[in-house]
């Protein structure tokens, strides 16, 4: 019976029509170019962002991006061994078509979290955190570019 319902949802979703939203087909944009600093977060943002250039649109941005990263002590143990962290990432967009302001925005992501005894986990932990914020930075550049008429 379990079966049967898998199956039969499988035949509801498959027939029914549905296409991701953001998907790189039938883009109602596309970039032409991004310019960027030479910051690693940067360059992570405009690899998420690359998907979407040079597809067939009729309307077509420049994007100037700078990215800027923190990381803050906020609260130490009484025996100095482990603290308390915030790591913040700051980006600025500029969206431009033929030379006319789109888009000027600035988006900030900051996650506390507190740190470990060993070094190397601590820097995987960040590593994954810093991801994971640049990714959810990436998703709202590309919200908003969508919603750019």
């Amino acid at each position: 019976m379990r079966k049967f319902f898998i199956v039969l949802l499988l035949v509801f979703v498959a027939s029914c029509g549905y296409k991701p939203l953001f998907s790189s087909k039938d883009m109602p944009f596309s970039i032409i170019k991004i310019n960027y600093d030479n910051s690693l977060n940067s360059k992570k943002i405009v690899q998420n962002l690359k998907r979407y250039e040079n597809t067939k649109s009729t309307n077509s941005y420049q994007i100037t991006l700078s990215t800027t990263e923190q990381r803050n002590e906020i609260s130490k143990s009484k025996k100095n061994d482990l603290s308390n962290y915030r790591i913040l990432i700051r980006s600025s967009v500029k969206v431009e078509q033929n030379n006319n302001i789109l888009l000027n925005k600035k988006y900030n992501k900051s996650f506390d979290y507190q740190g470990s005894e060993k070094k190397f986990d601590q820097t995987q932990y960040e590593k994954n955190l810093k991801k994971s914020l640049l990714d959810n930075i990436s998703k709202e550049i590309i919200r908003d570019l969508f919603s750019i008429k």
